[in-house]
């Protein structure tokens, strides 16, 4: 009995499951980053401070965080597979990320092309205008000749006889 007591209190506790110490892990390279975008913020914040929240927001303290971080980073092969999964999830966030962006650039692009075809719709209207202008006043030069011929045929000014 007095050998179950005293094995009791010297056994550790259980450090954070892997999927939570993921999901610290990977909240707090996510906050790195903005601060690493932010320089300003960088300077002014004391990093222990502000993992603090992310810790809690799982559900555990920061002497828990440190403790189960010890005992994970002396299993190297479980925090292998503990950093490779943050990995992991890092890359599939920049991916979206990335489609994001060109998502919107995209949008961009298609509203750009839209503006220049409507653009170019403007001027083939423009220019087609022009061209029932131009055909409208061709067709009033050739009424005008064809009456001023006629005026002249009437009058007895033939043209061939000059």
């Amino acid at each position: 009995m007095v050998l179950a007591a005293v094995c009791t209190g010297c056994r550790q506790d259980k450090p954070i499951p892997k999927e939570d110490m993921e999901g610290i892990l990977y909240d707090c390279l996510l906050i790195d980053r903005c601060l690493d975008d932010a320089y300003d913020l960088r300077a002014q914040a004391d990093t222990t401070l502000v993992y603090i929240p992310v810790i809690e927001k799982y559900g555990y303290t920061q002497e828990k965080f440190l403790s189960s971080l010890r005992y994970w980073l002396s299993e190297p092969d479980a925090f292998k597979e503990i950093f490779s999964a943050v990995q992991e999830k890092m890359k599939v966030r920049l991916d979206e990320l990335v489609e994001a962006e060109n998502l919107s650039l995209e949008t961009e692009d298609d509203s750009q092309a839209e503006d220049e075809e409507k653009v170019l719709e403007e001027r083939k209207e423009k220019d087609r205008i022009k061209l029932l202008e131009r055909r409208d006043s061709l067709v009033k030069a050739r009424e005008k000749n064809k009456r001023d011929r006629q005026n002249r045929k009437d009058l007895g000014l033939d043209e061939n006889k000059n």
